[in-house]
């Protein structure tokens, strides 16, 4: 089994497009990444000011072992993971391997960068997760959907039982990428909200995870920001306070790690829309 996960028995495509994902605060200035791939293989990566560090599973073959639990630097932590056959950086040519139904469709570089850097500075607080909406905004908007942090009434996760977070009924209402409350949906766009003179905003818009539906129309008694950090800021409900200052407190180093990992893994170009 382990030889199929050897590097050159695969082509570099196959994990991709990705499934979905999600990024939630594990501990003061730490956060996870759970990603999962189009061979439906599931990876946790865990980031802090130290670095970031695979996660042990049980999914993890033997050549991933000497990775497990040991933080490094994230360019060198994909690296390895390449050397061992798990190929987690996409390219923009990556996408022409897939038929024009099934390609990813990429999102501008600028946007890309934006959207990187400014969830990394709220990653220590707020959870993010996939929309299955992105991939139909073209490549001037990008979406991801938002919640705040679990409270320990939220899980029934032993301190520490990071495992068995995907199976647990606490992660983020048991499937973290349906649309039900607290989940908001976050949008970034380069394109006024009626084509007028704002060229870019970012705002929280209806929530409805429709697979055919990639309306942008802005929640009720909210408007348009500048940053992530303002919208939730002035978010209806107040729920976001605690996690903005958790993340406005959180590592530098933290949040470079972040940035860094989301450069690599390019999520919102290359995330499946279904």
């Amino acid at each position: 089994m382990a030889d199929g996960w050897r590097r050159g028995c695969r082509p570099r495509h196959a994990d991709l497009p990705f499934r979905r994902w999600l990024l939630t605060p594990s501990g003061p200035s730490r956060c996870t990444l759970l990603l999962e791939t189009a061979r439906r293989h599931t990876y946790a990566l865990e980031l802090s000011a130290s670095g970031v560090a695979l996660v042990p599973s049980s999914e993890c073959p033997a050549e991933l072992a000497t990775l497990a639990s040991t933080p490094l630097a994230p360019a060198l932590l994909f690296h390895r993971l390449r050397d061992a056959g798990v190929w987690l950086c996409p390219h923009d040519a990556d996408a022409e391997a897939f038929s024009h139904d099934q390609r990813p469709r990429l999102k501008d570089p600028s946007l890309e960068a934006e959207v990187h850097r400014e969830a990394s500075r709220l990653a220590a607080g707020v959870r993010f997760c996939w929309s299955r909406r992105n991939q139909l905004l073209g490549a001037e908007r990008a979406m991801l959907r938002v919640a705040p942090p679990h409270t320990p009434a939220d899980t029934d996760l032993d301190e520490g039982d990071e495992e068995n977070v995907m199976e647990s009924p606490a992660c983020a209402d048991a499937d973290p990428w349906a649309a039900d409350a607290p989940w908001q949906s976050l949008l970034h766009s380069r394109i006024g909200p009626t084509g007028g003179a704002i060229d870019r905003y970012v705002a929280l818009v209806d929530p409805s995870e429709s697979e055919t539906d990639a309306g942008t129309r802005l929640l009720d008694g909210t408007t348009a920001h500048s940053t992530p950090a303002l919208c939730l800021a002035a978010d209806p409900a107040g729920q976001y306070a605690s996690a903005l200052e958790q993340s406005a407190s959180s590592a530098h180093l933290l949040r470079d790690h972040v940035r860094q990992v989301l450069d690599v893994l390019r999520l919102w170009s290359f995330t499946q829309s279904v």
